[in-house]
């Protein structure tokens, strides 16, 4: 069964609360055309995805979910199951999270290559949570905080990993203009954090700078990775951050990591600058916290040279050196 949601009242709530696991809801490109996305105005909250290897498809329709009208707190999609897919759509003006997987969901997938993507912006809480024990789902050639002409139109977080949430992949995203962090793991494990451009767009030039850190570790998150290739660039406060002393044992490896003037690496912790690679004018901190000593420093990707210099080892970590590197 493959239900096609018709832009009718009622349509995809309907579509929603007849599926069964194994379906398809597919938005007719027709009906919804890419070139003039249609709006669906959502006043009370959809029903949850908790049939479990359903699909969400509107990667060929131009389709925007719209929650402005909704009471606080209130999120686009709520995901309690496993083995959904979730690609194509606009998600928009949530009081709460666009895109929200909880109540232990796994082996769910948000978005995709190309047109499956999702376009996730101006909600009040995270473009995409990963909550309590969610684990093993897969966030994928998204848009969050941005568009890809780089529209600023962000989210509180990109994407927010929070508690339990465990052995989640984000991969090869556009995180960019959001309120607070790009990506905010607060306590979360095992992560893999790869192939994104956070606080820039694909062209690793753009700014699209988060308002605070590009990656923030906080509350004890640990086994996280961050690397390899994601590109952090013109975030206003720190490319990553690292904060309690009871984050640790995340490994940050291999990323090109470019700064705002004047910085090198930073430790709370210690109480003082690090000598570093310094670049002039900008205000950017690479990497600071005062859990750095706790993490696994590793090699960066080579610099590409429109973007990034030549980097050398930071400081104390000469086996397995903090790199940073600076614009042209």
């Amino acid at each position: 069964m493959s239900p096609a949601c018709r832009c009718r009242p009622g349509a995809l709530r309907q579509a929603l609360l007849d599926a069964r696991a194994g379906d398809t809801i597919i938005f007719d490109a027709t009906v919804f055309p890419p070139a003039e996305p249609m709006t669906i105005s959502v006043t009370t909250a959809l029903p949850d995805l908790s049939q479990g290897d359903l699909t969400l498809d509107a990667s060929q329709g131009g389709v925007v979910l719209d929650g402005s009208a909704l009471a606080a707190g209130i999120s686009g999609l709520r995901i309690v199951s496993d083995g959904n897919r979730v690609q194509g759509l606009r998600i928009t003006r949530f009081p709460g999270h666009g895109i929200e997987i909880t109540a232990h969901a796994r082996f769910n997938v948000i978005g995709g290559g190309g047109r499956a993507g999702n376009t996730l912006t101006r909600n009040d809480g995270a473009g995409i949570a990963l909550l309590t024990t969610a684990s093993t789902n897969v966030l994928l050639g998204n848009y969050l905080g941005t568009t890809a002409d780089h529209g600023a139109l962000g989210n509180q977080w990109g994407i927010l990993c929070l508690g339990e949430a465990q052995d989640n992949v984000v991969l090869n995203n556009v995180i960019g203009f959001n309120r607070a962090d790009g990506i905010r793991l607060d306590g979360c494990h095992h992560t893999l954090i790869s192939g994104n451009h956070i606080g820039t767009g694909v062209d690793g030039v753009s700014d699209l700078g988060n308002a605070q850190a590009g990656v923030q570790l906080l509350n004890g998150a640990h086994h996280n990775r961050i690397g390899p290739d994601n590109v952090i660039a013109y975030n206003r406060t720190d490319g990553v951050h690292l904060l309690h002393a009871t984050t640790a044992a995340n490994t940050i490896t291999r990323n090109l990591i470019s700064v705002h003037p004047d910085s090198g690496l930073w430790s709370e912790r210690a109480g003082h600058h690090r000598d570093g690679d310094r670049c002039p004018g900008q205000h950017e901190r690479p990497i600071a916290g005062d859990g750095e000593a706790d993490q696994k420093w590793e090699r960066p990707v080579r610099a590409r040279r429109r973007l990034l210099a030549g980097a050398r080892a930071v400081g104390r970590w000469r086996r397995a050196a903090a790199y940073v590197s600076c614009p042209r």
